[in-house]
């Protein structure tokens, strides 16, 4: 009896196993998230681990348009190793920070930049945003940093990317 109940636990947990694995392999994983919007719509733009391409989404918010940028890829998109977000200048908004956290499942420890030119390349862009990091010259600022300082604050410095790859700081609040 000990020996067929033992069989069975084995056999569910290699199933569980390598149903899992099949899981990962049908994701695709997000590298970084560019983000604009105005008074109706967020516009995405979602580059992915290991992919040249970069899905574009609109939607009425932050669900409904990486929901958008998902469908013209044919995998389901995991965020939970989003390195970079990214917002356009005059679209800064905590709301959609905290949305993109909570219910998109983005780590609060993604750097956030701003820029003012969109940004394709962000594998580089995010290795140069270390280098000013380590150098001391632009502290990295992750998601929940800002909206930490934006509750108690009002302002903060984040990173500002430039069309040639060089970083400063821009106050946003």
């Amino acid at each position: 009896m000990k020996k067929a109940i033992s069989i069975i636990i084995l056999v569910l947990v290699i199933i569980g196993f390598t149903s899992t694995s099949q899981e990962v392999r049908d994701r695709a994983f997000i590298q970084s998230i560019a983000i604009q919007s105005d008074s109706n719509h967020v516009y995405t733009t979602v580059k992915l681990y290991g992919d040249s391409y970069v899905y574009k989404g609109i939607g009425s918010d932050i669900e409904t348009s990486l929901k958008s940028a998902e469908t013209r890829q044919g995998k389901v998109f995991f965020s939970g190793h989003t390195e970079m977000i990214i917002f356009q200048e005059d679209s800064f908004s905590n709301d959609i920070l905290k949305d993109i956290i909570k219910y998109e499942e983005v780590s609060p420890n993604c750097a956030v930049v701003i820029s003012n030119s969109e940004v394709t390349d962000t594998q580089t862009a995010y290795s140069i945003l270390e280098t000013y990091d380590r150098l001391g010259e632009v502290t990295i600022s992750t998601a929940s940093n800002i909206i930490k300082e934006l509750n108690s604050n009002k302002v903060v410095q984040v990173p500002y990317i430039n069309q040639d790859f060089t970083y400063s700081t821009i106050d946003i609040g």
